[in-house]
């Protein structure tokens, strides 16, 4: 991440490289103003069951204390999890947003890599193109691609013009 800010002038969303930081940070204004300033926000804490909350703003966009308490969880390789599931018969789908920097096909697949279950044909065999229907057009696009093992028990799938909310930025692509 850090070459690709620095590629980039350093205005480039990790989240989403399609977007530079101004854009994403307008993005997530409406979201932030509707949960912290808007005349709905009581209603939203009272839904969440936060209306007691003790905590002075309810809402943060981002949590130092949660941060700092994730911070030890960060980059960790969770490879053994993956191992473990497969190993327990557990059919398991991953999904990637093809422009997310942080959680992406980049960063995802070197550690996969390393799985003791993810034998060679894994990775030896062909991606595999998956096709969507355009419901404006009424026409078959390409989705995106998958790999599965031979067992079919992982499935990593990529997400086309996603980011890190990799569902929430492919719905208009597959709705």
């Amino acid at each position: 991440m850090t070459y690709a800010a620095t590629v980039s002038g350093g205005d480039v969303s990790t989240f989403d490289a399609r977007k530079s930081n101004a854009e994403w940070n307008a993005m997530l204004a409406p979201y932030q103003a509707y949960l912290t300033t808007s005349s709905a926000r009581n209603d939203i804490y009272k839904k969440l069951h936060v209306e007691n909350s003790t905590k002075t703003q309810i809402f943060s966009p981002k949590s130092k204390a949660v941060s700092d308490g994730l911070a030890t969880d960060s980059v960790l390789d969770y490879t053994q999890w993956y191992d473990w599931l497969q190993a327990n018969g557990y059919a398991t789908l991953l999904f990637v947003g093809e422009w997310d920097m942080r959680d992406g096909p980049a960063s995802a697949e070197p550690w996969l890599k390393s799985s003791q279950y993810l034998n060679t044909h894994f990775w030896e065999d062909s991606r595999r193109i998956y096709f969507i229907n355009d419901t404006q057009t009424g026409q078959r696009i390409i989705g995106g691609y998958w790999r599965s093992d031979p067992k079919n028990l992982i499935t990593l799938m990529t997400l086309p013009k996603a980011g890190h909310s990799a569902l929430r930025d492919a719905v208009p692509i597959l709705s």
